[in-house]
Order: C-alpha cells, then sequence, then structure tokens
C-alpha cells in the first residue's frame, strides 16, 4: 500500500524557485566578494570593505511579452491536455477505477507539469543557456507563482504512475491531490491573461 503525505507536496524541487526569487529580487548581481583592507594608526585598526561589482548579464531585465512567451507555449501544452482531460470525461476516481485513457492522460499531466517546471525554470536561471533577463516587477509575483505551482504539480504526479493504479483505491488520495494541483497550475495560467 502506497502512502503519500501532504508534505511531500512542500517537498518540490525549489532550485528554479530560488534562482528566479533572487533574480527577481535582484539578489544575482555578478558581484565579486568583498574586498577588504585593514590599516593601522597608532594602535587603532580600520577595516574597510568595498563591495566590487563585475559585469553580469543577469542584471539585464526581460520584457512582459519575453516572459508571457515563455509562459503562452507552456499554456498551449496546458490547455491541450486538459482539454483531452475533459472530453474524455476524465477523473482522478475513473483513472484509478481502472478508466486506461484516463490513467494515460494523468501521466502526461504530470509530463506537462514537469516540462513547464523546466521551462520557466530554464528562462530563470542566469547560467543557463535559456536565461532570458529577470522578469519585470509588474510580473514577478504571478510568475514565481506560476512556476511555484507548476513544481507543485510535478511533484504531485510523481508517485501517480501505473504502480499506483494497479492498486486501484489505494491510489485515489494521490491521484485525487495530482488532479488538485493540476487544476491550481491552471488557475495560474489564467492569470496571465492580460499579458497574453
Amino acid at each position: 500500500m502506497k502512502t503519500w503525505k501532504s508534505w511531500k507536496v512542500l517537498a518540490v524541487p525549489v532550485a528554479g524557485l530560488v534562482l528566479l526569487t533572487a533574480a527577481c529580487n535582484g539578489e544575482m548581481t555578478g558581484q565579486d566578494p568583498a574586498a577588504t583592507e585593514t590599516t593601522s594608526t597608532a594602535g587603532a585598526t580600520t577595516t574597510t570593505t568595498e563591495a566590487t561589482p563585475s559585469p553580469s548579464p543577469t542584471e539585464e531585465t526581460a520584457s512582459v511579452e519575453q516572459w508571457a512567451s515563455v509562459i503562452a507555449e507552456q499554456r498551449n501544452s496546458y490547455d491541450d491536455t486538459d482539454q483531452s482531460w475533459e472530453d474524455a470525461t476524465c477523473s482522478s476516481l475513473a483513472a484509478v477505477d481502472g478508466a486506461v485513457d484516463c490513467q494515460a492522460m494523468m501521466m502526461s499531466m504530470g509530463l506537462v507539469a514537469a516540462t513547464a517546471n523546466v521551462t520557466i525554470s530554464g528562462a530563470a536561471d542566469p547560467d543557463g543557456p535559456a536565461y532570458i533577463g529577470k522578469p519585470p516587477a509588474e510580473i514577478r509575483t504571478l510568475l514565481i507563482d506560476t512556476l511555484t505551482a507548476a513544481m507543485i504539480a510535478e511533484d504531485a504526479f510523481t508517485p501517480v504512475d501505473m504502480n499506483c493504479f494497479d492498486e486501484g483505491i489505494e491510489c485515489a488520495g494521490e491521484a485525487s491531490e495530482a488532479e488538485r494541483a493540476w487544476d491550481t497550475l491552471g488557475d495560474k495560467y489564467a492569470a496571465w491573461d492580460p499579458y497574453l
């Protein structure tokens, strides 16, 4: 019997979120460690610390349109998968009850959430090849919320696989949690409507 604790949602991989939050807050400036100079004058010691900035591409801010483009691509995948889910009248309970099409769609939903996490995190990672720049203040909170929802959804779908479905009703809690995380991700995408 598999048991899935809701605390696992809190154990999501947060590297991308930390990078995005740091980039949003302007903490990733590429500064060298502080230079320190110590001088002694007549028994008194004075220490001067001075930060030495170095040029860094992480200081560039991407436009709202650039970030909206990243989100639009992920939202399209979400919308296509969600529409298939709705058209098939699927639910997490139907998947647990043995509806093979719903089971396959739930696994696809997990992949869509994982792709969103990787793509958005990559666009926010100043050390990565897909980095587009810091998000403007206007969308920072929304972007962080969307990335967080993608991470949580990815994590929620992780235990939902064929082994879980083989357990039948024992899988209901995990599948239901994953479906709720999916809906939350959809809500975050809907909040991007003014920018898309």
